[in-house]
């Protein structure tokens, strides 16, 4: 058990609760999860084993787009029907209400991870480093002669700062929804996970290790037995077997993400019991609109 603001949180007892609440309320997140997670899921899929012209590239870009924020929108929702789970359907309503400053966080904190990139490409230019005419042809293999160490060693330092950062910022999506925060929201998650950081951080490893192994597996040995019964196309050309094993590979993944909300819903139920609410938002205003 790990200790939070003077009490104690355990991720054990917290996992015991998102099974628990899985299983008994399964038939309110089915039908939240397929319509917000998995068919976006599986339309994103579908589009990424196309080759896509290059006057259509922005459509697609703009789809992707789309269907990531139906997903978010889905997390929120699920996150909402967590912390009341009388809400059923009208959950999906609740994550709308929130789906505005909820992306307007994703973005801040998007950026804000870019920005701590930005000084590798620094470091190539300040090694000799020069932009090819042709974008596409940027590779390691230019990489200027004494740059490959110093990148490294940068690199996995900002590997680390972001396995603490995204530790640290656990439990933003719910405090977005139940507390009803834009921004503040950051500084709500830290408060919240303040003592829990390495525990968070093996939770997100082994989280991320095991979706990958789960994903990897069902992409290959899926597709190829789609490939071998139902052909596997030619090119970058749609087929049935790439759109079966987008549909299967969904299916794997919204699974995992409905995992995902439910815990980080149930772990924030659990912290907000160690850290009472600090300069609560009233229930209809937010830093965000």
């Amino acid at each position: 058990m790990v200790k939070t603001g003077g009490a104690r949180v355990s991720i054990g007892t917290v996992w015991d609760r998102t099974t628990a609440f899985v299983a008994d309320h399964l038939a309110a997140i089915v039908p939240i999860a397929l319509l917000t997670i998995f068919v976006p899921s599986s339309l994103g899929g579908a589009l990424e084993s196309v080759a896509t012209p290059t006057h259509l590239a922005w459509v697609v870009s703009l789809a992707g787009l789309a269907l990531m924020i139906v997903s978010l929108l889905g997390q929120l929702a699920l996150t909402a029907l967590v912390l009341d789970p009388a809400a059923g359907m009208g959950a999906i309503g609740r994550g709308l209400a929130r789906l505005l400053p909820a992306f307007g966080v994703f973005l801040v904190v998007l950026l804000g991870m870019l920005a701590l990139a930005l000084p590798i490409v620094g470091i190539a230019f300040v090694y000799g480093a020069v932009l090819p005419s042709d974008p596409a042809a940027m590779s390691m293999s230019g990489m200027p002669e004494g740059a490959a160490g110093p990148i490294l060693l940068y690199a996995i330092a900002l590997i680390a700062v972001v396995m603490w950062v995204t530790a640290r910022l656990f439990v933003a999506t719910p405090a977005i929804v139940a507390e009803r925060r834009g921004l503040s929201a950051l500084k709500r998650s830290f408060q919240l996970t303040r003592g829990t950081t390495w525990k968070l951080i093996g939770v997100i490893l082994l989280y991320g290790i095991v979706v990958l192994v789960a994903t990897l597996a069902a992409q290959s040995l899926f597709g190829a037995i789609f490939a071998l019964t139902a052909g596997s196309g030619d090119g970058g050309e749609l087929s049935l077997a790439k759109v079966l094993t987008a549909v299967v590979v969904s299916l794997v993944t919204t699974a995992f993400t409905v995992l995902q909300a439910v815990f980080v819903a149930q772990f924030y139920i659990a912290a907000v019991g160690a850290v009472p609410a600090a300069h609560a938002v009233p229930e209809d205003s937010s830093d965000l609109p």
